[in-house]
Parts: structure tokens; C-alpha cells; sequence
């Protein structure tokens, strides 16, 4: 296409042709660059890649517990699972996702008086979280006591778990720990209370955030109770009034020292006043316990069950071979036991006094005998009583078939045997009928 030109002289064609061919050659390289393939490879994420970095937003957590947070770095193709390893943290939300997140997750309250440390687990990176030791529950008991003027010993029980440890302290110093001031876990302290020769007092013995308040009554304060001790039966009850008596302005307290006894009314007064309180079944032995009343002991004493022992009185009869009636058993025993009583012959059947409770009698009757002699006997409150009947043919057999005879021979008074009258004219006339 570039016939007749003359390329070897110069001139503003010429100059136009070169710039047209500088122009064709940028244009062919272009061209050349754009129709070159482009390709690209993808590769999985490396280990390396996909390791998040774990951030607590705090890695300490109250006892109460509470809402954590996680910060979760890592490359936008890496996929992740929030865990622990522990069942006081749960609740993870989100629990998975891919890339950078924040998870939140739930601390439970720790409710022991123990630091304890727990992870979360994020793919194979840990981030550690401590919770703090619950606070030591300390409790003491009583929290106020009453005593005289005249001093007295006190005890109080502290209760708190094994791993609490606690001081006993006072802040004055008539009020001292006579037994170790310092413990773990459950005790009890003994504390001495020193006489008042002045007006009326109070002071405290402290362990941890508990107080027990002494107040001492002034010297002129005096206390009478009445009744000073009571009786109680097994099964328990209500005890009391007791009555308080003391000046106008003298305080007092009625504490229980035996958890068997509860004080119901009257827990505190001033001046005089009274004080009720119950007393739980026994059903054991017969026991002892106290109540501290305006600083006096009240002494209760509950019976226990009581323990039956029987008496059977006689232990053995003879009965004639015509029967009849039998003189009655007696029986012997506490008010409150039971007794039953059988018979263990067809021949002997009981009246009365089948059962009964506290003393009491049987009475029973023999049948009249035919043959020879016999013995049976009678369970009567746990022991055998022994009847024996005599034979029909012996010789008070013969007496009292004679006897009966003579009776019946009798002629009647007023439409009655004489024996019916009088049992003086009843053996005259017998008499008389054998000797005729």
C-alpha cells in the first residue's frame, strides 16, 4: 500500500506515514496484551490461615456470674466452633461462624467459696476465664442474749461452709472467748460474760459480718421466774406460761438450749412479762433440757416411753370339780399399758377384764368336771395363770353333791330356797338333812 511513494524523500507525507506506522504498532500491541489468557488459581486456606486469635473482653469473671464476650479474629474464609470444656460457661452465641465475630456466652454463679478457671475453646485456640471464689456465708447464732447482772457463760454456733475461715473478736472487755476464737467451717464458741457491778450494758462478739449483741442487765436489775422447771409427757406439747418478774425497764431475752424445744412467745421483754414455748413427742428415754430466761435457767424434763412391766396376782387356783365362778386375778401396771386376757381351755371361759389398761381384773368361769382332774391355763397380761380342777368322784365332790342336795330338798320360802336368805340357815338346814 505504499506504491509510489518515495520513502527516501523527505516531506510532510512522509512525516504522516511514520506517525501512522508508530500508531498501528502501539495498536498491535495492545492488542496483542489484550488476547493473552488471564487465569488464576485458588487455593484452600493453610492452618496456618484459618488459627483465630482469641481476645476475652475480661478474663475474670465476678462469682455472680454474667455475660462474657469473645473477640474472634481470623481470615474471611475460615470457618470456626465456639465450646468449653467446663458446664458453668454455655449459652455461645454465635456457637460457629466463618471469618472474624464477637460470641457471646453466659458464666454461671459460682456458688462455692472457690476460685475456679474454665476455657473456651475455639477451634483448637483456648482462651482462659477465672471466676472468682463465692463470698463466705457465715451465719451466728444467736444474734442477741440477755444476762444478768450477776454474769454467766454463753455459747453461740457458727455455721459456714468447710472452706471459710473466721475470727471471733469482742469489742469490750468484759466479754471474752473462752474457747478457740478462730475456725473453719462449723464451731461453736464459748464466751464468758463477766458480772456487772453498774448500770445496764451492751457489748458484741463479731465473726465475719455477724454480730452477737450482749446486753447485761444493770446490777440493780433481778430476776425471778416461776415455775423454775416443768414436766412434760412423751408426747410433748405446749409448756409454760412461765412468768418473768422483774423491775420496770429491765430487759430480757428466753432462748432455747435443746432443739427439741421451741419458745413460742416471749422471746424478749422488759419489765416483767411471760414466756411460752413447746415441747416435741420423745420417743426415746426420758431426757433434760434447758431454756435461759432472763439470764436463769429453766429446766424441762420430758418423759420418755414408757416401759410396761405386769404383775398378775394369784398365779394359780383350784377349782372344785362343780365349777363355777372364780375368784378374780388381779392385775398390776403403769396407767398407760395395755394388757389382753385368754383363755386356753374350753372349759374356763372369761367374764370380765378381757383387756384393759393400767390395773385392773379378770374374772372367769369353770364348767363343772365329769371326769378326772385337770389343768389349763390363762394368759393374763404376758403371764400364765394356772387353774387346776379337782376330779368329780373326790371327797369334796361328794360333800358338794350332798350339799346341793340337801339344798335342793329344802322346802322353799316365799317361793325361795332358805339358801337365798341367809347362808347361816342355809348350812343349818344342810346340816340337819345329812344327819336325819
Amino acid at each position: 500500500m505504499f506504491d509510489g511513494l518515495d520513502l527516501t524523500s523527505p516531506g510532510p507525507a512522509i512525516g504522516r506515514l511514520a506517525r501512522r506506522v508508530q500508531l498501528v504498532a502501539v495498536l498491535l500491541a495492545l492488542t496483542a496484551t489484550s488476547c493473552t489468557t488471564n487465569s488464576a488459581t485458588i487455593t484452600a486456606p493453610s492452618p496456618v490461615k484459618c488459627a483465630p486469635s482469641l481476645v476475652l473482653a475480661s478474663s475474670t469473671m465476678a462469682a455472680s456470674g454474667g455475660t462474657g464476650v469473645l473477640s474472634i479474629a481470623t481470615t474471611a474464609e475460615c470457618a470456626w466452633t465456639a465450646s468449653a470444656q467446663v458446664t458453668w460457661l454455655s449459652g455461645f452465641s454465635p456457637a460457629s461462624g466463618q471469618g472474624s465475630a464477637q460470641v457471646a456466652f453466659q458464666v454461671a454463679a459460682n456458688s462455692i467459696p472457690a476460685a475456679r478457671e474454665g476455657d473456651v475453646v475455639v477451634n483448637d485456640e483456648r482462651a482462659r476465664i477465672r471466676q472468682e471464689a463465692a463470698p463466705c456465708q457465715i451465719e451466728l447464732a444467736p444474734t442477741a442474749r440477755d444476762v444478768s447482772a450477776s454474769g454467766e457463760s454463753v455459747s453461740a454456733t457458727v455455721t459456714a461452709p468447710s472452706e471459710c475461715a473466721w475470727a471471733a473478736t469482742t469489742d469490750v472487755s468484759w466479754i471474752t472467748v473462752t474457747s478457740s476464737s478462730t475456725g473453719n467451717g462449723n464451731g461453736t464458741l464459748s464466751i464468758a460474760v463477766a458480772a456487772n457491778s453498774g448500770g445496764q450494758r451492751t457489748g458484741t462478739v463479731q465473726v465475719a459480718d455477724q454480730a452477737l449483741t450482749i446486753r447485761q442487765a444493770a446490777a440493780t436489775c433481778s430476776y425471778t421466774l416461776t415455775p423454775s422447771a416443768l414436766s412434760i409427757a412423751a408426747a410433748g406439747g405446749a409448756g409454760g406460761p412461765v412468768t418473768v418478774s422483774t423491775s420496770a425497764g429491765c430487759a430480757w431475752t428466753a432462748v432455747s438450749n435443746a432443739s427439741w424445744i421451741t419458745v413460742t412467745a416471749g422471746q424478749s421483754g422488759s419489765g416483767s412479762g411471760t414466756v411460752s414455748f413447746t415441747v416435741a413427742a420423745n420417743s426415746g428415754d426420758s431426757r433434760t433440757g434447758t431454756l435461759s430466761i432472763a439470764g436463769q435457767t429453766f429446766t424441762v424434763t420430758q418423759a420418755g416411753i414408757v416401759s410396761c412391766s405386769y404383775s398378775v396376782t394369784p398365779t394359780s387356783q383350784t377349782i372344785g370339780p362343780s365349777g363355777g365362778v372364780a375368784p378374780a386375778i388381779a392385775v398390776a401396771t403403769a396407767a398407760a399399758c395395755a394388757w389382753t386376757a385368754n383363755s386356753n381351755a374350753p372349759w374356763i371361759t372369761l367374764l370380765s377384764g378381757t383387756s384393759g389398761t393400767g390395773n385392773g381384773a379378770v374374772t372367769y368361769e369353770v364348767a363343772a368336771n365329769t371326769g378326772n382332774a385337770r389343768t389349763a391355763t390363762l394368759t393374763i397380761a404376758g403371764h400364765a395363770v394356772t387353774v387346776s380342777q379337782s376330779a368329780a368322784g373326790s371327797a369334796s365332790a361328794r360333800y358338794n353333791s350332798v350339799a346341793s342336795q340337801a339344798v335342793m330338798a329344802l322346802p322353799l320360802k316365799n317361793g325361795r330356797h332358805r339358801c337365798e336368805h341367809s347362808r347361816a340357815s342355809c348350812l343349818v338346814a344342810t346340816l340337819a338333812y345329812v344327819l336325819r
